[in-house]
């Protein structure tokens, strides 16, 4: 950590800061950084490969805001997916108190879910809303460890409100435009204020931040669509207090949410079998580093060293129609993290990952159908060399080296019901 002003309160505020705020975002390895990717339950089957094109969901919404009219009629959908992580951390020689034990198991259990609607207004107009929680989940190492002056316990929570537009001018070109409206909440985030385990240090905070969405759907043959989706960043101002031995006060923080850039191929190749691609770039290093602020204890207290590069997801899939009812999908993807090897920590022991996936969907009758998806991801021979040269290492926290086991699955359900269809006459423009 760097910045940090003199003065002990101070000093233990600013260290508490820079733990709590990164052991805050982090997810239990399910997506790059703090990102939730589960949105979908009917793209979880297929890695997310395609997950900007129609197919037969409108939760395509999240990624690419033209999806909105996909289908005709007034559409709802939902998913709910469980996150089960299996991920711990052994402590390794020439950490500074290795005696207190190993981290051991720090991933929570999740719960995401998420919803989209879809309406069509008239033949080339439709409007909707999705609701999702992007970032979120959070970690819980185990206390007392080796590793607690870095990280004891992080929780976040988010909820983002998407209200889109749809139109529609031509029949192989498709537009989308919305706008975000985004709650950041850090619930609870604590560390130790020394390598012992002397005192514990607290930080939280909240914000309601604003952005925008655009997507377009392009059809150039039958058979094949591709989709290109975009989700600005989201500037978060976020107030709360830090609680640390000797120090209650009141801190500010900014933090400017990633954008994200989707394109998705689905091809059609014959009656039963469809090709489906994915890439997606997410812009992290718009997140070099978060100031916080403590005007009741001087000013700047802290400079958070994010140190993020870009991630990077890469994810192909088929689709099998084995009957009029039953369509079953499979997956596989590459995801590049933001974090690399010079700047993990035991808050953030994020790397790159693989995923499989499988799942499908069942027609129970012309207006509703069921989707469900499984996902299991891994990294491979990550560590964390927490000393001189990575940016969060700190003296005064000691060093620790750790080596990381990182494995997760994912349980994804979700249902589709299509209202009506839509009837042209009744809403004209």
């Amino acid at each position: 950590m760097r910045g940090f002003v003199t003065g002990t309160a101070r000093m233990a505020a600013g260290f508490a800061v820079g733990a709590a705020a990164i052991s805050a975002l982090p997810q239990n390895a399910d997506a790059g950084a703090f990102a939730i990717r589960e949105q979908s339950a009917y793209s979880q089957g297929a890695s997310f490969a395609g997950n900007a094109t129609c197919g037969e969901s409108v939760q395509g919404m999240f990624w690419n805001s033209a999806i909105v009219t996909c289908h005709g009629g007034r559409n709802f959908e939902a998913s709910a997916s469980l996150i089960i992580p299996d991920a711990e951390i052994t402590t390794l020689a020439g950490t500074a108190v290795p005696t207190l034990g190993d981290p051991g198991s720090y991933g929570q259990f999740g719960f995401v879910p998420s919803s989209s609607s879809s309406w069509q207004l008239n033949e080339q107009w439709y409007v909707g809303i999705t609701t999702n929680g992007p970032y979120g989940l959070g970690v819980k190492p185990d206390f007392p460890s080796s590793g607690m002056s870095y990280s004891r316990e992080g929780k976040i929570f988010s909820l983002n409100f998407n209200p889109t537009i749809g139109y529609k001018p031509t029949d192989w070109l498709s537009l989308g435009f919305g706008v975000q409206i985004q709650y950041f909440d850090l619930l609870e985030f604590s560390r130790s204020a020394v390598p012992g385990g002397g005192g514990i240090i607290n930080l939280e905070g909240d914000d309601w931040g604003y952005g925008f969405t655009f997507g377009a759907l392009i059809t150039p043959m039958e058979g094949t669509e591709i989709g290109i989706g975009y989700r600005s960043s989201v500037k978060h101002d976020i107030e709360g207090t830090i609680n640390a031995p000797g120090l209650f006060t009141a801190i500010t923080a900014e933090a400017d949410m990633p954008e994200l850039v989707t394109v998705s191929l689905r091809q059609r190749l014959n009656d039963r079998w469809t090709a489906l691609g994915t890439f997606e770039w997410t812009n992290w290093s718009n997140l070099p580093d978060a100031k916080i602020i403590a005007p009741a204890a001087g000013g700047q207290i802290a400079t958070l060293p994010f140190n993020y590069e870009d991630g990077y997801y890469f994810a192909l899939g088929a689709e099998y129609e084995y009957n009029d009812d039953l369509t079953l999908r499979a997956g596989a993807a590459w995801e590049i993290s933001p974090i690399g090897d010079e700047s993990r920590s035991v808050s953030l022991p994020d790397d790159d990952r693989l995923w499989l996936s499988f799942g499908g969907s069942y027609d129970y009758d012309e207006r509703l159908t069921f989707n469900f998806g499984y996902s299991f991801i891994t990294t491979f021979n990550t560590q964390i060399a927490l000393q001189p040269g990575n940016p969060w290492f700190s003296a005064a926290q000691g060093t620790f080296f750790g080596d990381v086991d990182n494995t997760v699955h994912i349980l994804s359900f979700g249902a589709r019901y299509k209202f009506g269809d839509h009837e042209p006459e009744l809403t004209k423009f």
